[in-house]
This record gives structure tokens, sequence and C-alpha cells, in this order.
């Protein structure tokens, strides 16, 4: 979402087309974050899926 908006931003305050090759070269950096983020958020909601799957599994391991 981000990304998105610093792109918009980009193109009304500078007034500068979408196409043009500045705003694609200054909005290659906050894409490139957001797509980090959302491998990081969906590697965190796997682990986290996969623990507790464990956990359901092997109750009684949970005392050792």
């Amino acid at each position: 979402i981000f990304a998105e908006k610093f792109h918009v931003f980009l193109e009304t305050q500078l007034g500068v087309k979408e196409d043009s090759d500045d705003i694609k070269a200054c909005c290659k950096v906050p894409y490139a974050l957001s797509d980090v983020m959302r491998a990081i958020e969906s590697e965190e909601a796997h682990r986290k899926n996969t623990t507790a799957s464990l956990r359901k599994r092997f109750r009684c391991c949970s005392i050792l």
C-alpha cells in the first residue's frame, strides 16, 4: 500500500507521467521493500501455523 501511495504522490507532486523513467526508478525501492515485507509476513504466518499444528499433534510431549 505504501508503495502505491508513494507512486501516486510522485506523480501528483512532480507532475510527471506515470510511465516516466524517473517515476519507475523512484518507485523500485518501495515496491521491492513491499515485496520483502509480504514475504516475511507470509513466512511468519506459515511458521506460526506449522508450530501450532505441531503443538496440537504432540500435546503429550509438552510436559517433557
